[in-house]
């Protein structure tokens, strides 16, 4: 059984150069990130989607850094022992309860265990969680 949180997800505009996503990352060293991962819009701008353990911390130490924080919505971050089906699994759950899935990312650490971030529309957070036992 995964464990399930709600968190605040952000969503930056950057560069799209060589180390512009090295250097926002440098300049939030001292926030811990859940979950990151960017890639490339075209035209010169690229996007980073981050999950901090803080927000708060993370809106902080973004103003900073004169970062400009974009869009912010709330995800849901499952962790858990890894097994076959375990995603799988998770969405069934939202789909059961009639849970449109706007993109999903899960990855496991080769250890056994896995982590996911999940989003859903706003309206649906709180029954997303409830279906997936938070």
């Amino acid at each position: 059984m995964a464990t399930v949180r709600q968190v605040t997800h952000f969503t930056l505009e950057i560069e799209d150069a060589v180390g512009s996503g090295a250097r926002v990352l440098e300049s939030l060293r001292g926030v811990n990130l859940i979950a990151v991962w960017g890639y490339s819009m075209g035209s010169g701008k690229a996007t980073l989607e981050i999950a901090p353990e803080d927000g708060d911390a993370f809106v902080a130490a973004a103003k900073a850094a004169n970062i400009a924080v974009g869009a912010q919505s709330t995800v849901l971050y499952l962790t858990g022992d890894d097994r076959p089906g375990t995603i799988a699994d998770s969405l069934g759950k939202l789909a059961a309860v009639g849970i449109s899935v706007g993109a999903a990312q899960g990855i496991a650490d080769g250890g056994g265990h896995f982590g996911a971030i999940i989003y859903v529309a706003a309206g649906d957070v709180a029954k997303a969680a409830s279906a997936l036992g938070a």
